[in-house]
């Protein structure tokens, strides 16, 4: 029988395996990682070349045993029979037509107006080039679109991001809709079954309502790029006499004496590129969980990574591994999916899974494609029109995709954000080239930090 297997090697981490003369090998249709002596090495690349099983042995008799490698060839079979190593298969975008979806989470763009003028802003500002009778959303769309959710969720909680422009411009929405959702989105035993974020500069923070966040459990994401000089050349306030760090830190004061823990959410430009200074700066303001991502510019853009700088921000971000997760959004990230071989075909659901809802109503698949005419997909009112959403998925995922289908890490990165690739290529499905790039960085340190600590609790299991 010939076995169609997709591997891949890592020979240069052979020295942190847990007995250190190991192969790694990484199974990239099951997405497991594995540890194996030479023989079983010697098999799997044999069987990935196209090696009828039967023939294995005579291949590999000038080098291993024959009952060696026919416990190895019994071994791999059986791995196969409970899918723990997979065929390489490739999935039929069309199997996905008709097949039920559950509307799960929405993003409330609850305003569309913002107290700054950050640098690098995708939503121009936070208006998202919108007018300005539409920048601020009704009760009444809100709970529509709560509503929504809640018809089509299934037996999962709801799952309500407030964002904007600045969502704490329009806090009575947001406070009505919170007490609207626990009303509406019930469990079976008539529990609220919902889930509340926000996304915020926290410069209209106040004691009361950070007080009232925490008593709703709503999780906070606070943007801050820095230290008080990069945050307010970054993120400067739209009014020239207003202190943008002062006024952030104020707000993040309130959440922290409220209880709160916000994680901090940071944009790396080439204005600072010192992943470790920012970390050091985010927990002395009381952060405990960091976020930093590359700024997205095209190349030539003075704020856009450089190729030294992104060398940089690869050095820096295995440092930061080193912290551990809470201050690596990348190993936070990576680190689960690959320990629990998590296999996914496409980035998000954009549009079937989940959607975001402008100020007036309109739909759109991702909080970051609001206001694009080609992306709207319907209306709280009239609910979404799931077959122009599904024509984004349906025809495509990282095996079809030119870019991404012989990457050995497809499955676990699943071909980059969407409205990334968007904005970065006008293209939904090509791969943003310097998140690419990171990723891949980012997947092998992830690896060799498994492996480490693999190795660190075999020592420790000895003592």
């Amino acid at each position: 029988m010939v076995y169609n297997l997709e591997l891949k090697v890592f020979p240069e981490l052979r020295n942190l395996s847990s007995d250190g003369q190991s192969n790694v090998v990484f199974d990239v249709s099951s997405c497991h990682l594995f540890e194996v002596d030479d023989v079983v090495l010697a098999v799997l690349m044999a069987l990935a070349e196209g090696v009828d099983d039967v023939e294995v042995s005579e291949l590999l008799a000038p080098k291993f045993d024959k009952s060696a490698v026919d416990s190895a060839l019994a071994g791999i079979a059986e791995l196969i029979v409970n899918g723990v190593i997979r065929q390489k298969s490739r999935m039929d975008p069309s199997a996905r037509v008709g097949q039920k979806s559950y509307l799960s989470y929405v993003v409330l763009n609850v305003s569309h107006e913002c107290q700054l003028a950050c640098k690098y802003c995708f939503a121009h500002g936070g208006d998202y080039g919108i007018d300005d009778s539409d920048r601020i959303m009704s009760t009444e769309v809100a709970r529509a679109a709560i509503e929504l959710v809640n018809e089509t969720r299934g037996n999962g909680p709801a799952n309500i991001t407030f964002f904007g422009g600045e969502p704490l411009l329009n806090w009575d929405v947001i406070r009505d809709s919170i007490e609207f959702a626990e009303k509406t989105c019930l469990d079976a035993d008539g529990k609220p079954s919902v889930v509340f974020a926000i996304t915020t500069n926290a410069i209209a923070m106040t004691p009361e309502r950070a007080q009232y966040l925490r008593e709703h459990n709503v999780s906070i994401m606070l943007s801050i790029d820095g230290d008080k000089e990069t945050h307010n050349l970054l993120r400067p306030c739209k009014n020239p006499n207003e202190d943008s760090w002062e006024s952030v830190v104020e707000g993040l004061r309130h959440c922290l004496d409220a209880g709160l823990a916000p994680m901090a959410r940071a944009t790396i430009s080439s204005m600072e590129i010192d992943l470790v200074k920012l970390a050091d700066e985010f927990k002395s303001l009381g952060f405990t969980t960091l976020n930093m991502q590359p700024v997205e510019r095209d190349p030539g853009d003075p704020l856009a990574l450089t190729h030294s700088d992104i060398l940089e921000y690869e050095a820096q971000t295995v440092r930061l591994m080193e912290r551990g997760t809470s201050e690596c959004y990348e190993l936070r990230q990576l680190y689960p999916n690959i320990m629990a071989a998590n296999k996914q075909h496409l980035f998000c659901g954009m549009g079937i899974t989940g959607i975001s809802v402008a100020p007036n109503g309109d739909i759109y698949p991702c909080h970051r494609l609001v206001g694009v005419p080609e992306f709207h997909i319907g209306s709280v009112y009239g609910g979404v029109d799931t077959l122009k959403a599904e024509s984004w998925l349906i025809r495509h995922t990282v095996d079809n995709s030119m870019e991404c289908r012989g990457c050995f890490m497809r499955y676990i990165c699943r071909g980059g954000c969407y409205a990334e690739n968007y904005y970065a290529n006008s293209d939904l499905y090509v791969p943003y080239a310097t998140r690419c790039h990171l990723t891949q960085h980012a997947f092998h340190r992830t690896i060799e930090h498994i492996l480490l600590e693999r190795k660190q609790e075999q020592v420790a299991e000895t003592e």
